[in-house]
C-alpha cells in the first residue's frame, strides 16, 4: 500500500483501504472495529484508536518490516525484556456468545429465552401506568407479540435502531 503522509492523522477506514483493500476492509476490519470500539471507522482515529500501529508503521514504513524488526528484537531480548509487538489479544467466551445472554437471563431470574426468531419492532405498551414493552417478530417467525418488562438487544447498531425506531416517539 500507498505510504501515509507524514504526521498526518487518517481514520482506522482510510488506513485499512490504503494497507489492506477496500474488500478485506470492508469484510475484516469495519466489522472488528465495530466490535471493538463501537464505533464508526469511517471516523474513528487511528493514532487514536490504535497508536502503537501508527508508530510501527511511521517508524519503520510498513507494518510488516515492523513485525519483522520487532521479532528481530525479541529474539536478541529472549533473556530477560518484554514484548516488543503490539499487545492485546482478541478473546471470546469458550461456550460461545450465547454465554453472554445465558448469563444475563440468570442474573435476572429469567428462565426463559426466546432466541432465533427475528424481531420486527419493540414498542411500548400501557399497562395500568407501568411500562413495559411489546416485542413483535416477523411473519416468518410465527411467534404472537411478546409482553416484556425488560428487553435487552443483542444486535448490530443498524438492526436495534430500526427494530426500536417506535421507542424514540
Amino acid at each position: 500500500g500507498a505510504r501515509r503522509p507524514e504526521g498526518v492523522d487518517e481514520t482506522i477506514a482510510d488506513f485499512a483501504r490504503r494497507r489492506v483493500g477496500k474488500n478485506a476492509y470492508e469484510m475484516l476490519i469495519d466489522p472488528m472495529v465495530g466490535g471493538i470500539h463501537a464505533g464508526n471507522p469511517e471516523k474513528l482515529s487511528l493514532k487514536s484508536c490504535f497508536a502503537r500501529m501508527y508508530e510501527m508503521e511511521t517508524e519503520y514504513g510498513t507494518l510488516t518490516k515492523a513485525m519483522i524488526q520487532l521479532r528481530k528484537n525479541k529474539k536478541k531480548q529472549q533473556s530477560g525484556g518484554g514484548p516488543s509487538g503490539p499487545g492485546g489479544v482478541l478473546t471470546t467466551f469458550k461456550g460461545g456468545l450465547s454465554q453472554i445472554i445465558e448469563e444475563i437471563a440468570k442474573k435476572l431470574g429469567r428462565e426463559t429465552i426466546i432466541s432465533g426468531h427475528p424481531v420486527e419492532k419493540v414498542s411500548y405498551l400501557s399497562n395500568n401506568g407501568k411500562v413495559k414493552y411489546q416485542v413483535a417478530f416477523s411473519s416468518s417467525g410465527k411467534l404472537d407479540p411478546l409482553e416484556a418488562d425488560v428487553v435487552l438487544f443483542a444486535t448490530p447498531a443498524y438492526a436495534t435502531s430500526r427494530i426500536s425506531s417506535e421507542l424514540d416517539k
